[in-house]
């Protein structure tokens, strides 16, 4: 047990902030269970320790070769790699998962609540696959609901997992970051989109753009900017405001944040950062 370099105790606090924005622009659950969390086992709120050879009294004395992810009952257990699946249930493990890779590598998690459903022996999973659901089965029993996650390199002996599952954290929340920036652009092209139609729309259906009530937003006005920059950045400016004030902020915000929703000159600040790329193009 002293022989152990034990690192800090860890959780998902930090990837659960990163996730937040995306649930906000309408990240589906299932989405971010699936993807947000990259190579973590836990989809959700969840701590562990660095409790590798702790000692354990049930059902006999042994030192502990996993490490115990402590989450609410029901959390999303994910595959932390492609594999094959296997089930068990035993006295000790109660429900139980492993996931094989190709070289023999598996993990095995074990004291879930139950399996997803039409989960079978031998199917083959992808990375953040729902294998089952955080429980407190086999010798667990009466204790807070965990999963205990077991790494067994190549097949051979269970190896500390603690410093993988801080790797995976770490990236899952660079991940998290990625994602939200992806989202952000495909919201920049769906600005640019709709900036299109308002100057289209203004243009009086093909008419002389110059005859339109804001010649602000005319097609032709945009043709005469194009020779001077700023003109035309400031042009695109004003679309991207015009479609800001379509959006109807408050169906993004939870019913608790209503205070934190952007209205105003806020909503369109909100719209010109996420369409700096369109902008720029």
């Amino acid at each position: 047990m002293n022989s152990v370099v034990r690192s800090r105790s860890n959780s998902t606090d930090a990837l659960m902030a990163r996730i937040e924005p995306l649930r906000r622009i309408g990240a589906d659950d299932g989405w971010i269970q699936r993807y947000a969390y990259g190579r973590f086992p836990v989809a959700g709120e969840a701590r562990f320790s660095h409790d590798w050879w702790f000692p354990r009294y049930v059902p006999t004395f042994h030192l502990h070769q996993g490490t115990d992810i402590f989450a609410a009952q029901g959390t999303p257990v994910r595959a932390p790699f492609d594999g094959a699946i296997r089930m068990s249930n035993g006295a000790v493990g109660g429900i139980a998962v492993y996931v094989t890779r190709h070289d023999g590598t598996y993990a095995y998690m074990s004291h879930l609540s139950g399996w997803v459903e039409g989960l079978e022996d031998g199917q083959q999973v992808v990375t953040g696959d729902i294998v089952g659901y955080v429980g407190t089965t086999g010798n667990a029993r009466g204790s807070s609901p965990h999963v205990h996650f077991e790494l067994h390199p190549y097949g051979g002996n269970p190896t500390d997992p603690k410093p993988y599952l801080d790797q995976w954290l770490a990236e899952a929340e660079l991940l998290a970051a990625e994602l939200l920036g992806q989202h952000a652009e495909r919201m920049a092209t769906s600005a640019r989109v709709r900036a299109n139609a308002v100057l289209a729309a203004s243009s009086g259906g093909g008419h002389d753009g110059f005859a339109a009530p804001d010649v602000a937003r005319s097609p032709a006005v945009a043709w005469v900017g194009a020779a001077a920059p700023v003109g035309a950045t400031a042009l695109a400016e004003r679309a991207v405001r015009d479609a800001a004030r379509t959006i109807d902020w408050s169906i993004i915000a939870e019913p608790t944040d209503r205070a934190a929703t952007p209205s105003g000159e806020t909503a369109v600040a909100v719209a010109l950062l996420t369409a700096l790329s369109a902008l720029r193009a």
